[in-house]
C-alpha cells in the first residue's frame, strides 16, 4: 500500500500573501520536519475486524519552548493509517523546542486544552497532568500520545497507545455469559509518565462488564494501566458441558505467578484452560 504523506506549510501573512523574504535564523522561524512513528505498537496491523486500531482521524499538534510556552497548534483531521514507516508533516515554528502530539482526542480534551493556552507559562504543567476519562468517553482507549524534542531541524515523536489491550482466550465448549474487568483505573494520563505507574488525582478504581453470547471467543479488553498496589482483576463468567464455570486472574508473569504492572500500549495475551 502506498504510503500517505501530508505537507502542511504555515507561513506568516504579509498583506496578501506569504512572506517568501529570507528570515533570519536567530529568530528562530525554520521549517521542521516531524516524523511519526508507530514502531511501539504491539498491535497486528492486518487484524480486519479492528479498523479503529489502525486509523488515526485526527492528530493535534502542540508546540511549546524551552520555557514551557504554548506557541502554535495545527490539527490534521484526515484519516491517516497506522504504518511502521510513519507520516511526516513539514511545518514552520518559532522558537519550538518540543512538541506535544495527541491523536484521536476526546472531545473534552480539545476543550480543556483550548482553555488552557489562555495562560501559556503553565501550559506544560497542564499537558503533563492531563488524564483521559474513560467512564464517559469510550473512544479514549483509541487515544495515542508522543512528545518529541526538536533536534535541528526535525522532531520524530513515536505515538503510543494510553491504555493496554488483553486478549483472552476461551476453551473450546466453554460458553461465555460475561467477561468483567475489576478494580481498573477510570482516569489515566494522556501522555506516559517515568515509572514507577502512579495514578492521576481524581481516580476512581470501577469495574466494567461485557456480556456476550458467543460459545467460543477471544475477548479483547482495553484498561487503564496500574500498578501492582492494587491489581486489576479479570473474571470470565460461562458454561462448560452446562456447569456454571469463573475463573478469576491477574496479569503475572512466569515463574511464580508474580503480578505485573498494567503498562500502556501493550497487548497481553492468556489463555484459559480446563483443568480435567
Amino acid at each position: 500500500m502506498k504510503n500517505k504523506v501530508l505537507y502542511l506549510i504555515f507561513c506568516a501573512i504579509v498583506l496578501s500573501g506569504c512572506d517568501k523574504d529570507p528570515v533570519d535564523d536567530l529568530d528562530g522561524v525554520h521549517d521542521i520536519v516531524i516524523n511519526f512513528t508507530f514502531d511501539s505498537l504491539p498491535l497486528s496491523l492486518s487484524k480486519a475486524t479492528f479498523p479503529e486500531e489502525k486509523v488515526i482521524n485526527k492528530i493535534i499538534l502542540l508546540g511549546v519552548d524551552d520555557n514551557g510556552a504554548f506557541h502554535q497548534d495545527f490539527i490534521i483531521t484526515e484519516s491517516i493509517l497506522l504504518a511502521p514507516e510513519g507520516i511526516t508533516l513539514e511545518s514552520v515554528y518559532r522558537r519550538v523546542k518540543k512538541f506535544y502530539a495527541i491523536a484521536n482526542p476526546t472531545p473534552v480534551m480539545e476543550s480543556d486544552i483550548a482553555t488552557a493556552k489562555t495562560t501559556p507559562t503553565t501550559f506544560v504543567t497542564f499537558l503533563q497532568g492531563m488524564t483521559c476519562n474513560f467512564a464517559t468517553h469510550p473512544q479514549s482507549p483509541f487515544v495515542m500520545s508522543g512528545i518529541g524534542d526538536v533536534n535541528g531541524y526535525q522532531a520524530t515523536i513515536d505515538l503510543e497507545r494510553t491504555v493496554a489491550r488483553v486478549e483472552i482466550t476461551m476453551p473450546t465448549g466453554f460458553t461465555v455469559q460475561s467477561v468483567s474487568v475489576e478494580n481498573t483505573p477510570n482516569r489515566g494520563y494522556v501522555f506516559k509518565r517515568a515509572a514507577p505507574i502512579t495514578l492521576p488525582t481524581g481516580n476512581t478504581m470501577v469495574k466494567y462488564e461485557i456480556v456476550t453470547q458467543a460459545s467460543t471467543i477471544t475477548a479483547f479488553l482495553y484498561v487503564a494501566e496500574n500498578n501492582t498496589t492494587s491489581p486489576t482483576e479479570f473474571v470470565v463468567k460461562g458454561l462448560f458441558e452446562n456447569l456454571p464455570t469463573d475463573a478469576t486472574f491477574r496479569i503475572t508473569t512466569p515463574p511464580g505467578n508474580q503480578v505485573v504492572n498494567i503498562e500502556r500500549n501493550k497487548n497481553y495475551k492468556v489463555t484459559l484452560t480446563m483443568s480435567p
